[in-house]
């Protein structure tokens, strides 16, 4: 009996040994290379090592002030620049701008060319902004032709449509565009009644346009209007129920758009005062379609 419980203690011993000595094999045994972060190799957790960009510098070199250049290399140049943005904003102070990040930079000569002038618009050195910033400035004054500079298309024509619309706008009849030559009088006047169409959505006004194409870019720049009649057929249907593909819905004489926006008459009813004349006859005689007695405009 003492044999066997001293081979059983031996076995044991023996067992426990075994699983300690593996133990330390599995902990010390190195880890393969290439293996993903997160995943389980022979029981060891890969682990991701912490990595740390510090921010970039460079440009805070060229900062003159010392105590802005310490600023500035502590934060890194982009965070600093932009911390740096509304006083330099505040301040009006254009030459501060170019101590900037350059996307910051030409951002600010943008925003202060408003107050000193296209000068600073040349100074910005991303080619769109600046344009951008130039036709800002041209499009204050009355020098249209001063738009032809631009290069990019769509700011070239924002150029011209804000120099137009901002004399309409303030009253200016379409007389205003007499005073240019011959080319730009034809795109003052173009961009005249486009303005005039896209504000009243009437595409009737473009066709105050002599040229052709102009009418034609007048009218893609606008909603559909099927029948032509000056209301988009978007809310002919859902505002005033009416065709959409009828100029005249109710076939008195009067179309549509007149109907509602100059008699104030049902477009939907031939005689809106019921008197037995419809509503186009009343107009061509000159009575009044909405009730008793001569038509007064």
């Amino acid at each position: 009996m003492g044999n066997v419980r001293h081979w059983v203690f031996a076995g044991v011993g023996l067992v426990a040994v075994a699983a300690l000595a593996a133990g330390v094999w599995l902990i010390s045994r190195p880890i393969p290379g290439n293996v993903p972060v997160g995943t389980v190799t022979n029981n060891a957790i890969v682990s991701p090592t912490p990595s740390y960009s510090p921010p970039d510098t460079s440009g805070c070199i060229a900062i003159k002030d010392v105590e802005k250049k310490a600023d500035c290399q502590k934060a890194g140049y982009y965070l600093w620049s932009a911390q740096q943005m509304d006083g330099v904003i505040a301040s009006g102070k254009s030459e501060d701008c170019l101590e900037l990040e350059s996307s910051l930079r030409d951002r600010c000569l943008s925003l202060l060319a408003g107050k000193n002038g296209t000068a600073l618009c040349d100074r910005i050195g991303d080619t769109r902004l600046r344009e951008q910033c130039q036709a800002d400035q041209i499009g204050r004054g009355e020098d249209l032709a001063a738009c032809d500079a631009i290069t990019t298309t769509d700011i070239r024509e924002g150029c011209q449509q804000y120099v137009v619309s901002e004399h309409r706008t303030a009253g200016a009849g379409v007389d205003f565009c007499d005073r240019f030559d011959a080319v730009h009088k034809a795109i003052c006047v173009e961009w005249y009644w486009k303005s005039a169409a896209w504000q009243a959505t009437d595409v009737r006004l473009c066709h105050k346009i002599s040229d052709p194409n102009g009418v034609a870019r007048c009218m893609a720049a606008l909603p559909p209007d099927t029948d032509g009649d000056g209301i988009p057929d978007r809310p002919e249907e859902e505002r005033y129920f009416t065709d959409p593909k009828k100029a005249d819905t109710d076939g008195d004489g009067l179309d549509d758009y007149d109907e509602i926006f100059v008699y104030q008459t049902d477009p939907n009813k031939s005689d809106t005062d019921g008197d037995g004349y419809s509503d186009g006859q009343e107009v061509k005689n000159g009575f009044n379609p909405n009730g008793p007695g001569k038509l007064i405009k």
